[in-house]
């Protein structure tokens, strides 16, 4: 079987329609499967990482993108699983209540990507596959969420 996800790293946006699929074949091809809940604002994203999803250290306190980026990095770096996905069911619900801090969470997520193929294109040693799916009850393939 052909995996799903060429790359071993990556954000990808997909109709939520795919979300159950998505979950089996990410679990089929061994990866370890957080899921954040629906939410609406960040604060509520903020609220629900903290419990979801890994982060080291762990957030406290008011709202901080950077150190939301920070911890991702560390805590799925931290996790002890060599493969790590992270899903956001429903992300249109923030996407449409919070516009701003939904593409700055996204920001932030493609961030943590982008250090991780910097930081295996240093090293020859084998390194994390860390895959973000973004579902958007909204989305199709022709638009720009």
């Amino acid at each position: 079987m052909q995996s799903l996800f060429v790359e071993p790293y990556g954000i990808y946006m997909l109709p939520m329609t795919d979300a159950e699929s998505c979950f089996e074949a990410l679990r089929h091809e061994g990866f370890e499967v957080y899921t954040l809940p629906e939410v609406d604002s960040e604060l509520a994203f903020f609220d629900q990482v903290r419990t979801a999803i890994p982060l080291s250290p762990q957030l406290s306190g008011r709202a901080n993108w950077n150190a939301f980026t920070d911890s991702l990095w560390n805590g799925i770096d931290e996790c002890g699983h060599p493969k790590v996905s992270i899903l956001w069911p429903h992300a249109e619900t923030m996407r449409r209540a919070d516009r701003s801090a939904f593409h700055t969470a996204v920001e932030c997520m493609q961030d943590v990507i982008s250090d991780f193929r910097r930081e295996a294109a240093k090293t020859s040693l084998d390194t994390k596959n860390v895959v973000i799916i973004i579902l958007d009850a909204e989305y199709t393939a022709n638009c720009n969420p």
